[in-house]
């Protein structure tokens, strides 16, 4: 599948009404974040949980790893909701990344999927 091909297809399915994010969102798991538990992962953003608050418009870096691969993007929060005790839910737009980045990153979000719904809805 080519590099355009890749970006279509994470951008073309999978968006809720209300959804900010400019492409598609993958449900993850076996993926690590070094801020937080990772929920979903896009070629544009996260939604982590952890246990501090990330002021909304703050930039932290943030590596995102599976198996032996690594990413480290420029992540802007973009959402910060309290949902209990030393537990924040916090949705994250990569600013400045490489489409090479952004292309690893959806290759991991589909190789790490927990359905396989999204991939073959958009077969």
């Amino acid at each position: 599948m080519g590099n355009v091909s890749l970006l279509k297809l994470v951008s073309t399915f999978g968006r809720a009404e209300n959804e900010r994010r400019t492409t598609g969102r993958f449900a993850i798991e076996g993926v690590t974040c070094d801020r937080g538990t990772l929920l979903d992962l896009s070629a544009s953003g996260a939604r982590i949980i952890r246990r501090f608050n990330w002021p909304v418009g703050s930039f932290k870096l943030i590596a995102i790893k599976a198996d032996d691969q690594c990413v480290v993007a420029r992540a802007r929060s973009m959402r910060c909701v309290r949902t209990g005790v030393f537990r924040y839910d916090v949705g994250l737009a990569f600013e400045d990344m490489s489409q090479d980045s952004r292309e690893r990153l959806i290759r991991m979000a589909m190789m790490y999927s927990r359905s396989t719904d999204f991939i073959r809805a958009s077969a």
